[in-house]
């Protein structure tokens, strides 16, 4: 999917056809720190777009903007296919 820059609205639609799919999300905080969690894609918004977390994370959810796939700050990995960033 991502082999050339995409805009927002392309990202957006594109996660509007994933809703309901489980996905491991990478989040880079830094070169040395990242944090993943799994879950489904649960809700998508107009700038965000909302996962629910597995019942193992601490949080029920997260939520994170188009933006951050765009920039690569979110990396996703959907079950069966390869990664998304």
């Amino acid at each position: 999917m991502l082999d050339h820059p995409l805009t927002i609205d392309q990202i957006r639609t594109f996660m509007d056809k994933q809703r309901g799919r489980k996905v491991t999300l990478t989040v880079n905080h830094s070169k040395k720190k990242k944090t993943i969690n799994k879950g489904t894609i649960a809700e998508i918004y107009p700038h965000h777009f909302v996962l629910a977390l597995d019942k193992s994370s601490a949080i029920r959810k997260a939520s994170y903007t188009y933006a951050d796939l765009l920039t690569k700050t979110v990396e996703l990995e959907f079950q069966g296919q390869d990664r998304v960033s």
